[in-house]
């Protein structure tokens, strides 16, 4: 069993306007400053 989750907050501007939050590779863009996300999943192996 696994859990993870993370936090982003974004300051500044990107060059388009106000920069946006992603957290890591899950590539969820969060079209605002603030980014959120919670995961959890069981692993098993035969």
């Amino acid at each position: 069993m696994y859990a993870f989750a993370g936090y982003q907050h974004a300051l500044g501007e990107n060059g388009q306007g106000a920069a946006e939050a992603s957290i890591g590779s899950f590539g969820f863009a969060a079209g605002k400053r603030t980014q959120e996300m919670a995961a959890i999943g069981i692993r098993h192996r035969f």
